[in-house]
């Protein structure tokens, strides 16, 4: 997940319920905040950020490929 410190829209104890609950759960996740970030826009959306966000999906992918 990422989440913006200046979110207007969601509060950012929102995300960290949820990951926590995913955690709790087992469910590996990762939550990523965003100093300045908004919900979305360009500072959400950095390289860096992008290539975490594809390297985990094709983490999962290769993980259910192998089922």
């Amino acid at each position: 997940m990422f989440h913006g410190d200046s979110d207007p829209i969601v509060a950012s104890c929102v995300s960290q319920y949820l990951y926590d609950k995913m955690q709790e759960a087992g469910v590996e996740s990762y939550i990523v905040r965003v100093p300045e970030g908004s919900h979305g826009g360009a500072a959400m959306y950095t390289e860096e950020n992008l290539k975490k966000m594809v390297d985990f999906l094709n983490a999962q992918r290769a993980k259910t490929a192998k089922k």
